[in-house]
């Protein structure tokens, strides 16, 4: 599925921040604001 940020649902934007999370140690908060908007490819 290819979806803009501002249309993704508050769960699917959590998963999305958790698995950053999860595979990268260093990720943070400002990391994820940067990789908000445009389009995101979701693969589950």
């Amino acid at each position: 599925m290819v979806i803009h940020t501002a249309d993704l649902d508050t769960a699917a934007r959590a998963a999305a921040r958790a698995l950053l999370g999860e595979a990268f140690a260093d990720f943070t908060d400002h990391d994820w604001e940067l990789a908000l908007g445009g389009l995101h490819a979701l693969v589950w």
